[in-house]
This record gives C-alpha cells, structure tokens and sequence, in this order.
C-alpha cells in the first residue's frame, strides 16, 4: 500500500538526517534491516553501531513485540541503559525511535555500571 513507497522510506531518512547528531548510534531490530534502510543511505552512514556507552540511539525497527525487549541482549541494554526521547517516525514496517541514556541526577548513588567496576 501507499505506506511503503519508497518516498517514505526516503522522508523517514531525511527526518533522520535532520535530527541526527555526531557520534548518534544505531541499532537494528532485526539487524537485516540496515540493509533495507541503507538503500537511502546518508543519514544511516553517518550512525556508529550501537554500544552501551553511546549518548543517543536511533533504534531501527519493526514493531517490537514484549518478550523481546527481555529475550534480545541488545534491546534489554537499550531498555535498561536509555530513555526514549520522542515520538517514533513510522514508514510501513519501518520505526525509527530516538533514544537518550538515562542520566542519573546529582544526588543520585552510583550507576549501575559503577557499582559494578571492581574496586
């Protein structure tokens, strides 16, 4: 149907490019999408592989079911280290949701991942 033309998967980029930021990062969910989303290029190129230790992640999807966010390591790592920030940009099948990482306050203990650091 009219929701996947390719004009949106080209608007979905374009919104993309706009709003990314250097050293923005991605992930895929399921990881072959890249190659369909890549196909409109620039605004994908530019995001580094998705780790823990990134600031912003642009998450690449389709709809996510429950279980996954529990049963796949990557998705749990985003739900646990990231907050979304904002609506998510829908194209047919395709998501794109910006995610920031959780910062804790100044008055907050420790994170997690310090705690976890041996002393």
């Amino acid at each position: 149907g009219p929701a996947n033309r390719p004009d949106d998967l080209r608007t979905l980029a374009a919104e993309l490019g706009a709003a990314e930021r250097p050293g923005d990062a991605v992930l895929y969910m399921p990881e072959r999408f890249w190659l369909f989303v890549s196909v409109y290029g620039e605004p994908y190129g530019k995001l580094a592989p998705f780790s823990p230790g990134a600031e912003r992640v642009w998450l690449v999807s389709r709809r996510i079911l429950g279980t996954e966010w529990r049963d796949d390591p990557r998705l749990a790592a985003l739900k646990r280290g990231f907050t979304k920030a904002g609506p998510t940009r829908t194209s047919g099948a395709v998501r794109v949701t910006l995610y920031t990482r959780r910062l804790p306050s100044k008055h907050e203990r420790p994170s997690a991942a310090a705690r976890a650091r041996p002393s």
